[in-house]
């Protein structure tokens, strides 16, 4: 079963008082070894197991530790257990001895005698092995682990007959402690992992380096406290990704950490992904123990380039939130689609979404002029076009309602005139101005009605903007 310990430690940890503490003290210094050496050793394996803590932070208990918290464990509850007799025994008594009505008194003694019955019960069955210790044992097998704090960062070093009590007056379930010496131009460093509740060390290691490889013996010491600490050898993978910052899966689940801890033998389907690269796929098995290096270069996807342009120009080009520079401009290798803006002052901006499967691409993008900047005063704008066409319009009635007066009363002039013969001369200029009062009431009525079409639309332009 896949552990993501960074995603479910405390899922799969039981509900525990309080965090396992771990601490770290300064190094004994021996012959020929630097003042220095006896915190910067210390510090660095500190500094490490914070790493391996990111990842993970809990501890495995083993069989020896767990068979001394339960031996613990039981005399504490077989106490507790035995003190409830007793106490059930003392509520019997003393019921039994008081002036109650008998009928009243038998009944509590009853219910007395349910009660010792009862606890005498529990203790048998814990005497005789009968209690569920597999419980105990699956609250003690996985506990959460913490780096104790302290002002300094290390604490300084105890000697064995002061060891046990000062670190139970801190708190300290493990204490990590050791001692660097030089001997024939060979540094010996030796560390060991304390338990307060055992009273004991649980874990030793000695290891020894030349000046030359003294980083390399830090990093095993590193390696190996950190199993110990763990209390279960576990595999760690690290991730090297080329473009860095590609975006990892594993087992369909997003991961953001550059490596990863699994305490079980696992199966694992890797993906990673970059845009304009092409995702890559890794399947891998890893078994506690297992050191790996996963090193993946995603292959660049073949872009188009796109010749982009603005009227006016020199307008800034954003793509997916990036700012690209400003137009004109050409946007060289886009592999996928992408949402392009165009931002100018004054200007309202534009917004085009890209695919970069569709060949060589040139555009050009006219910009329109930003309205007001306020809705108050583009209200006012719109109310304001609305009534100066409503205004024109009023003002052009007057004189279409008087050019078609006027040229009515002239056809019946002419109308009339033309039933006389005698007034030839007469009928000819009547006839001309007819002509002419039909022209104005014809021009008139044309800039009327455009003035009543102009308003309306000036109208409804002033209550869309107004809804």
């Amino acid at each position: 079963m896949l552990l993501f310990t960074l995603i479910f430690a405390f899922l799969q940890t039981p509900l525990m008082a309080e965090p396992m503490l771990i601490a770290f003290s300064e190094f004994k210094r021996g012959d020929g070894a630097g003042d220095s050496l006896g915190f910067l050793i210390p510090g660095h394996l500190r500094n490490e197991l914070a790493k391996h803590f990111e990842l993970s932070s809990i501890r495995h208990t083993g069989t020896e530790e767990y068979l001394a918290y339960s031996s613990k464990q039981n005399l504490i509850e077989e106490e507790g257990l035995r003190k409830a007799v007793s106490s059930a025994k003392t509520e019997r008594d003393i019921k039994a001895v008081s002036l109650r009505m008998f009928g009243r008194q038998q009944l509590e003694l009853k219910q007395s005698e349910k009660k010792v019955g009862e606890a005498k019960k529990k203790l048998d069955s814990f005497l005789s092995g009968n209690m569920a210790a597999e419980d105990l044992y699956e609250n003690m097998i996985i506990r959460e682990l913490k780096l104790y704090q302290s002002p300094q960062g290390l604490l300084p070093y105890w000697n064995r007959d002061e060891r046990q009590s000062k670190a139970r007056q801190e708190k300290i379930d493990f204490l990590v402690y050791g001692e660097v010496r030089l001997a024939a131009n060979i540094y010996v460093v030796s560390v060991s992992l304390y338990s307060t509740f055992m009273d004991a060390d649980i874990w030793e290691y000695e290891n020894y380096a030349s000046e030359n490889s003294f980083q390399e013996m830090l990093d095993e010491i590193s390696k190996a406290l950190t199993i110990a600490v763990s209390g279960k050898a576990y595999s760690r993978l690290k991730f090297f990704t080329d473009p860095p910052g590609s975006r990892l899966e594993i087992n369909g689940l997003p991961y953001n950490s550059k490596s990863a801890i699994f305490f079980e033998p696992v199966s694992l389907h890797l993906r990673f992904e970059a845009r304009g690269y092409k995702t890559e796929e890794i399947r891998t098995a890893v078994l506690p123990g297992d050191e790996k290096d996963i090193t993946v270069k995603l292959e660049a996807l073949k872009g188009v380039d796109l010749k982009l342009d603005s009227e006016p120009e020199g307008a800034a080009v954003y793509l997916d939130g990036l700012l690209m520079g400003q137009t004109p401009l050409v946007l060289a290798g886009i592999t996928q689609a992408g949402l392009l803006r165009l931002s100018l002052d004054n200007y309202e901006s534009m917004q085009l979404v890209l695919n970069g499967n569709s060949g060589p691409m040139q555009k050009k993008i006219r910009l329109d002029k930003k309205e007001s900047s306020s809705f108050d005063e583009r209200y006012e704008v719109k109310k304001s076009a609305f009534y100066k066409a409503l205004g024109l319009f009023v003002l052009s009635l007057p004189a279409t309602v008087l050019s078609a007066g006027l040229f009515q009363t002239q056809y019946y002039t002419l109308y009339g005139a033309a039933q006389d013969y005698s007034h030839n001369t007469t009928y000819s200029s009547l006839e001309t101005s007819f002509y002419f009062y039909q022209a104005a009431f014809w021009v008139s009525s044309a800039l009327t009605l455009a003035g009543a079409v102009n308003a309306g639309i000036k109208l409804a332009k002033y209550i869309s903007f107004a809804q």
